[in-house]
């Protein structure tokens, strides 16, 4: 049992599915697994996969052995095995046949420069069905799907009327958290792609609410976040401020996104800054660290440029190496210490040529 989720606008294309796994014995149904992955990335093609594991692991493992790994290669593993297959397969599962599997996708094409839906399911024969983005005044920019698919559209539909958010991984997040149960649950993957290019690839941990006294308003808020002690792995999100009074860990990198409300929170544009004090940047093993930009990177020091940017080094006796173009730059003590040189030249060459005149 699953429950998936896809959002498209003339811009973004985000999926998300959960990742229990359960079964059904004896009219009761069991949790096997908590982490069981059913969305899936391919290059620009994000894919969510339901129904029975079995067959659900035998088109992929069909699909990953293929060169070209796009969505009409999954459909023709679908027509040309599966379908063929579904009775026995279904009998052999003990399962219901239109229920045997389910595929949603999401794609940006270039030719037609819109996102685009494609559906695959064994409730409608297999047929591909292919939903094109259209930003008309009847377009729908969400669909769902999974084990109750009207009652998550439903649930988000009021949500979004209620709360209208700006940022759709927490939309998200939030009708899951609503429908976790023994058949949806454990996290929430999600895919999120800026016409073509991927911008998000998260996993977010759903509460068993249904086994705890858990209430949906102990939900984190959006807001102002505040860590006195020490932040390490996992994610931290905050639509407005975090402050942080201790050390940060990060185990790869920082990226930083400006929640625009205009493009659901995927554009990048933000900034590191301190108020009072000094900001460290540090690397340690010998780590570079890189500035790089399609842009132009800014060096500005104290208001109107009255401050002074100041550049230590471990080497050279605490003179660093700045280079462009692999030309390296002269800083003020090389600079002073070269006319230290040039200086004691020419009083050299002044004296030489005061004892070549008197001889």
């Amino acid at each position: 049992m699953s429950m998936y989720g896809v959002f498209m606008n003339d811009r973004f294309a985000v999926i998300a599915a959960d990742t229990r796994k359960s079964d059904e014995k004896n009219g009761e149904t069991i949790i096997l697994q908590d982490d069981y992955q059913k969305l899936h990335l391919f290059g620009d093609l994000a894919v969510a996969f339901g129904g029975c594991a079995v067959a659900v692991r035998l088109v992929l493992e069909l699909f990953k052995r293929e060169n070209e790994q796009n969505i009409e290669t999954l459909y023709n593993i679908c027509q040309d095995i599966i379908k063929p297959a579904r009775k026995p397969l279904a009998e052999y599962l003990k399962a219901p046949q239109e229920y045997l599997l389910e595929i949603i996708a999401i794609q940006y094409d270039k030719e037609l420069q819109k996102n685009v839906m494609y559906v695959i399911s064994s409730t409608d024969n297999f047929q591909f069905q292919k939903t094109i983005y259209d930003d008309g005044p009847n377009s729908n920019n969400y669909s769902w799907g999974g084990y109750e698919p009207e009652k998550y559209s439903n649930t988000f539909a009021e949500y979004c009327k209620k709360n209208k958010p700006n940022n759709i991984t927490t939309a998200f997040l939030h009708n899951f958290q609503a429908h976790v149960n023994k058949r949806v649950g454990g996290f929430m993957d999600i895919i999120a792609f800026d016409k073509g290019e991927l911008v998000e690839y998260d996993r977010f941990k759903l509460q068993d609410t249904y086994l705890s006294s858990f209430v949906e308003n102990s939900m984190p808020e959006e807001g102002h976040a505040i860590f006195a002690g020490k932040v390490s792995g996992g994610s931290v999100e905050s639509d407005t401020d975090i402050n942080v009074t201790k050390d940060v860990t990060v185990g790869r990198k920082i990226i930083l996104q400006d929640k625009n409300e205009n493009t659901l929170g995927y554009e990048m544009a933000a900034s590191i800054s301190v108020d009072t004090g000094t900001l460290y940047i540090n690397t340690n093993n010998s780590r570079a660290i890189e500035l790089s930009t399609n842009g132009t990177i800014f060096l500005n020091a104290g208001a109107g440029g009255s401050g002074v940017i100041s550049m230590t080094s471990t080497e050279n006796n605490g003179r660093p190496d700045i280079t462009v173009n692999n030309k390296r730059i002269l800083v003020k003590d090389d600079y002073d210490a070269l006319m230290d040189k040039i200086n004691i030249i020419q009083d050299k060459i002044e004296l030489i040529q005061s004892q070549i005149k008197n001889t």
